[in-house]
């Protein structure tokens, strides 16, 4: 089946919401790599996911162990510890067992925090940024507003600009329209009506920017440019500035793997994925190059 047979002209249009929903993918596909798990009985993405979607996770033993979302009850004196975790589960059934007793919750961060906002708001941000370079690149390709007299030759320049944003050429046949295009009260200078110093080059780089916001966000340090060009006082300083949120999310199921030991008698183990090819531990820090996030 060839893919590129099922396109339809509307898919090459890129829009806010087919942009948000490319990138909500996208990052979220990103913070599923983060980590990787040794010795799970089961598929680590149906941990992971549950974790980055929904904050918790619990580990059940029902002829077999398996990760499923979970709700917890049973009061205690934290309004974050419950006594018990309640699954269902299409073949598992449903059920209710007894937290370190029988069965193991996983705390994606301290406060059990769903990533999906994060991840909203960057995918938005995210997806402004390729509108914008979007209608950079096309108003690149004419530097004047056209001005139309009439509903008639605004239909004609218009059906002309759609061609010339898809790269056609198109001719004008309409004498009208012509007189619009080559008269100066038909032309208006784009940077007289709508001045603006940013330039192509600056949107992209906004969007690199925003891409090492979300980094730096979740503590991973996003290089866009070799270390050995940063002064190292900036280098220690921009380090300073990173969110713990990677080591917390880390000592939580660094926990889980101990629990998973003492409740079910399995060795699992987990640490940050560290051989993508642009993330290593030097100095506490993680790192992760522009060239494997693509």
């Amino acid at each position: 089946m060839n893919l590129y047979n099922e396109i339809k002209p509307s898919d090459t249009e890129l829009t806010f919401d087919k942009s948000f929903h490319y990138w909500h993918k996208n990052l979220f596909n990103r913070l599923m790599r983060l980590f990787t798990w040794n010795g799970l009985p089961f598929p680590q993405r149906e941990l992971e996911f549950n974790l980055m979607a929904r904050g918790s996770v619990g580990i059940f033993d029902v002829n077999g162990l398996f990760a499923n979302q979970c709700g917890l009850t049973g009061v205690t004196e934290y309004p974050d510890k419950f006594i018990y975790a309640i699954y269902a589960n299409p073949k598992k059934g449903n059920g209710m067992k007894k937290i370190d007793r029988e069965c193991v919750v996983i705390y994606n961060d301290d406060l059990m925090t769903s990533l999906i906002p994060f991840v909203n708001r960057y995918a938005n941000l995210l997806a402004h940024a390729d509108l914008s370079l979007q209608i950079a690149l096309i108003n690149s390709r004419s530097m004047g507003a056209l001005v139309a007299p009439n509903s008639v030759v605004a239909e004609s320049i218009k059906e002309w600009y759609n061609a010339l944003k898809k790269g056609k050429m198109l001719a004008i046949l309409d004498d009208e329209s012509m007189e619009t295009l080559a008269s100066a009260k038909g032309t208006r200078s784009v940077t007289d009506s709508y001045p603006s110093t940013n330039t192509i080059a600056d949107f992209y780089t906004a969007q690199q920017n925003i891409l090492k916001s979300f980094y730096n966000d979740l503590g991973v340090k996003y290089t866009t440019e070799k270390k050995e060009r940063l002064i190292t006082d900036e280098v220690n300083s921009d380090n300073d500035m990173l969110l713990i949120n990677v080591n917390a999310m880390l000592e939580n199921r660094k926990k889980a793997c101990k629990d998973i030991k003492k409740i079910f008698g399995i060795d699992v183990s987990v640490d940050l994925t560290i051989n993508m090819g642009g993330i290593d531990n030097d100095n506490n820090n993680v790192r992760i190059a522009n060239d494997i996030t693509d």
